[in-house]
């Protein structure tokens, strides 16, 4: 074993005698690193960028739609004709709402229940419309007959 002796057996100050008490040289052109920076060069190598997130997408659960059974669809259809005949006294309904929402990346979706107060429904298009704007544009959410699984708790409001 080398016990801090060269291999002409003088100690490593002595070899580097001319050298080892010279200032630490300085680049012209490009400025010291911080540690920080030095400390990044030797960061772990990230090869597969984006690979753990697409894991945990791919993991994420979603639902499925299911249509409503019969008595189901009767109270959606008895709901939809209370909050029109409060729509033709010149009312505005509030009702909550549990309608399915697709995912937008992958099969199925979620059922989402919100608080809306309806401004007419649509039955061309078999939507009903909300009151309340979305996005820049500024038209007016609207949710299909297809996707609604529950109306409850309507209460007419001034209009």
């Amino acid at each position: 074993m080398n016990s801090g002796k060269h291999e002409t057996g003088r100690s490593p100050r002595e070899v580097y005698a001319d050298i080892i008490d010279l200032p630490h040289w300085d680049s012209p052109v490009h400025p010291r690193m911080t540690m920080h920076e030095r400390a990044a060069q030797f960061a772990p190598y990230a090869a597969l960028v984006g690979y753990g997130d697409m894991v945990k997408e791919e993991a994420r659960e979603t639902g499925l739609w299911t249509e409503p059974g019969e008595d189901e669809a009767g109270e959606l259809d008895r709901a939809l004709e209370r909050i029109g005949a409060l729509l033709a006294e010149g009312l505005i309904p509030a009702c909550t709402v549990t309608f399915f929402e697709p995912d937008e990346k992958k099969d199925g979706g979620a059922f989402v229940t919100e608080e809306k107060r309806v401004r007419r429904i649509d039955t061309a298009r078999r939507k009903l419309v909300f009151t309340e704007r979305k996005g820049i544009s500024g038209t007016y959410e609207e949710i299909g007959f297809d996707r609604i699984a529950r109306i409850e708790g309507i209460i007419p409001e001034g209009g």
